[in-house]
């Protein structure tokens, strides 16, 4: 049956339409189906916050230099949710707006001359943008131990993300439980964080 209103025309017709409204779809400029888990299926970039404040999403040619100067220092001990924890502060001290993220390089040297390098947090780092002056954190979780069964630590050392430059500072916690052969170690370094 041809193209004159009967049923194979009908059909024919059907599929045109079909054909026709795929090629509108795709003059949208959104590809849908075609983007993993978590993305829009789009190429462009787009802004937002992270949880912890920091903006992100801007694209790679805009964004600040990463930060190569980060003065490093340790607030006294706090307690959250029920466990111990010291902000380890990286401040800004390269004079212009600088951008960071993953993990520090943390390692507590004991009295006993044995060293421990702490495991990171399992949790995805934000990347952060910090003006000159601009401060942001990063949580060690520890367990705190008797003085008599516990791992005298000396010195917390710290290497800021994208960098291979040590900064230590006098570990004033107390004692620790030492886990360093532990699978999951109660005493952990976090990602960095907006303050």
């Amino acid at each position: 049956m041809g193209i004159d209103g009967t049923r194979g025309g009908r059909g024919v017709a059907a599929v045109v339409a079909l054909v026709a409204a795929g090629t509108l779809a795709g003059c949208s400029g959104e590809v849908r189906g075609a983007a993993g888990p978590g993305t829009t299926g789009t190429t462009t970039t787009t802004t937002g916050t992270t949880a912890a404040g920091a903006t992100t999403g801007t694209t790679a040619s805009a964004k600040p230099p990463r930060c190569t100067n980060l003065e490093v220092s340790a607030p006294e001990v706090a307690q959250d949710s029920g466990s111990l924890h010291v902000r380890v502060v990286f401040t800004n001290r390269g004079g212009r707006e600088c951008s960071v993220a993953g993990f520090p390089g943390v390692r507590l040297d004991g009295a006993d001359g044995t060293s421990w390098d702490l495991v990171r947090q399992h949790q995805a780092p934000a990347s952060l943008t910090l003006p000159p002056d601009g401060r942001a954190m990063s949580k060690l979780t520890f367990l705190p131990e008797a003085p008599e069964t516990g791992w005298a630590v000396r010195t917390l050392v710290v290497t800021p993300p994208d960098t291979t430059q040590t900064q230590e500072l006098p570990w004033t916690a107390g004692p620790v439980l030492k886990q360093d052969a532990a699978t999951h170690p109660g005493t952990y370094i976090g990602p960095l964080s907006a303050m």
